[in-house]
């Protein structure tokens, strides 16, 4: 059986993720609608979203215009297999969650407490959650020694 162009993909973007955070786990999953496909690439932890996408921006045919309401093909790499969308998807482990409000909670003032998740802070000016994600979206927690 003929593997699909986004199955070669996901299984190209697996591997690659694979050398370079041999430590990590990953899903990557493959999909396919009415004339698109797409790859999503989840994870706990781990390299930040950005560490990720710029690995695998290359495996994406090009980008979607919402002005013009077309995609633009300009991804001239002949060599990989492409799809029309490559997602990342990190999720935060409670252990991190934790670890994150305690630093939170050590590194500044009485106004930016977190106490409760989902109450607005005044410090941060923003729901307390949210100031707990933009922390961890900005952290590469890839140990090479995990």
């Amino acid at each position: 059986m003929t593997k699909t162009n986004q199955a070669k993909c996901a299984n190209a973007i697996k591997k690659e993720l694979k050398t370079i955070f041999p430590k990590q786990n990953f899903s990557v999953k493959s999909e396919s609608g009415s004339m698109t496909n797409s790859v999503t690439i989840s994870w706990e932890d781990g390299p930040t979203e950005n560490m990720v996408d710029e690995i695998c921006k290359k495996y994406q045919l090009g980008s979607f215009d919402g002005m013009t309401d077309s995609y633009n093909f300009d991804n001239k790499e002949d060599n990989l297999p492409k799809v029309y969308y490559v997602h990342s998807n990190r999720k935060m482990s409670d252990e991190t969650q934790t670890s994150i409000i305690d630093l939170i909670n050590k590194t500044y003032d009485e106004k930016f407490k977190i106490e409760d998740l989902n109450a607005w802070n005044e410090g941060f000016d923003c729901w307390n959650n949210i100031a707990v994600y933009r922390k961890f979206n900005k952290m590469n927690l890839y140990a090479e020694e995990n």
